[in-house]
């Protein structure tokens, strides 16, 4: 690849990003995604002295550090978690320059916390069925779509020796 370059003008198309993993749980640093910017001049040279930041899309993200210089192979490295599930755009700037190349990173939920989970239970009636239900969510309040293991309910009063059957 040549020489790295320190004060090259940096090419939005040539210079890329990456992150590894794509998919993390939701945490406050537990789990997390590392992000490597790759600084490119126009030759596709590396651009060593670069700043370079990094922005994700979504709440509750996590970006450490909050600022980098690209080094002698023209990198620069970051961290990134989040609370919040969901997919995550990671773009950066590189000496005042968006790269053109994102990566995408998926924020799966953590697992169920029964101190942040709910059940909706109506009023029931003797000998009826009586449907109600059970929202799992993790700590950070993120809904589970699976609960990735059994679901228990404890049923009381008239109905409690009727059969209880459970839907998914």
């Amino acid at each position: 690849f040549g020489t790295p370059l320190s004060g090259a003008a940096i090419s939005a198309s040539r210079s890329t990003v990456t992150a590894t993993p794509t998919t993390i749980t939701a945490s406050t640093g537990a789990s997390d995604a590392t992000v490597t910017v790759t600084v490119r001049d126009a030759s596709g040279l590396p651009v060593s002295g670069a700043a370079v930041t990094l922005a994700a899309s979504g709440t509750g993200n996590a970006i450490t550090p909050a600022s980098a210089t690209s080094g002698a192979g023209g990198t620069a490295t970051f961290s990134v978690s989040a609370t919040a599930a969901g997919p995550r755009t990671l773009t950066a700037t590189a000496g005042g320059v968006t790269i053109a190349q994102t990566a995408t990173i998926t924020v799966t939920p953590g697992a169920a916390s029964a101190a942040r989970s709910d059940a909706t239970v109506p009023n029931g009636r003797q000998n009826q069925i009586t449907f109600f239900t059970v929202q799992l969510r993790d700590a950070f309040h993120n809904h589970l779509t699976a609960s990735g293991g059994p679901v228990t309910a404890t049923i009381g009063g008239k109905n409690s020796a009727k059969p209880v059957l459970v839907f998914d």
